[in-house]
């Protein structure tokens, strides 16, 4: 074999492996937004759905007072309503704020394991080029 063609074939193999490691490196970055992304919309699901729950237990406790025959009881339960109201309402924003931060250290967990990976694969390209 010539030393052209060896070289040449040196080369398409030192190709081939920078094009492996790239496609690992989009791979991993595509990924990671993936898991970013439901990561994110789980938490936003979260927040809905007790949002909603917060409202429907406000609406289902003022209707339970506005009702007939509880006029004599009104002002006392609607006090006593406002107060529940208020205890869901704290409720719901411990809830919004526990699963933010979950979500955020999950998140940055991601992103940190993504950052890991391009490392190492910068250093395995450097290695490729300079073997």
């Amino acid at each position: 074999m010539e030393k052209g063609e060896k070289e040449i074939k040196e080369a398409f193999k030192t190709i081939q492996k920078l094009s492996q490691s790239w496609y690992e490196i989009y791979q991993a970055a595509a990924q990671s937004a993936f898991d970013v992304q439901n990561s994110t919309m789980q938490y936003a699901q979260s927040v809905f759905v007790d949002g909603a729950e917060a409202c429907r237990s406000h609406l289902d406790a003022f209707q339970k007072a506005a009702e007939p025959g509880n006029q004599q009881k009104q002002l006392p339960s609607l006090m006593e309503n406002g107060i529940e109201a208020y205890k869901r309402n704290i409720i719901f924003l411990r809830r919004t704020l526990d699963h933010g931060a979950e979500t955020f250290k999950r998140n940055t967990e991601i992103v940190h394991d993504l950052t890991q990976t391009l490392m190492k694969k910068a250093q395995e390209q450097q290695e490729i080029v300079w073997s």
